[in-house]
């Protein structure tokens, strides 16, 4: 499972973001920067927001926003997101007090 999978499981929803605001997504894993707000997905529940998407040139999709332990780079991003399960990242974010 996907982080944006065990997002939207958890009861966020899924928007790109425009200049006009939120747009509902129906397509999660379509990224382009030929469109308005097409590199990244905006995973929104109440005053929670996560950002998954292209971030770095030359990289797959990841979690932008927010991340543990101040993970700099894609790579050591995915890498987490590897040696993780999805739900200990989640409630490593929570007990945090990261997502907001």
């Amino acid at each position: 499972m996907s982080i944006v999978h065990y997002l939207i499981s958890q009861g966020y929803k899924t928007y790109r973001w425009s200049k006009n605001g939120y747009i509902p997504c129906d397509n999660n894993f379509d990224f382009s920067s030929m469109r308005e707000g097409g590199l990244d997905v905006r995973l929104v529940k109440d005053d929670s927001q996560f950002v998954y998407g292209l971030n770095e040139k030359n990289k797959p999709p990841t979690l932008i926003h927010p991340r543990p332990f101040n993970l700099q780079s894609d790579n050591e991003m995915n890498t987490y997101l590897r040696e993780n399960t999805i739900e200990d990242i989640y409630k490593e974010l929570l007990s945090k007090s990261r997502i907001k």
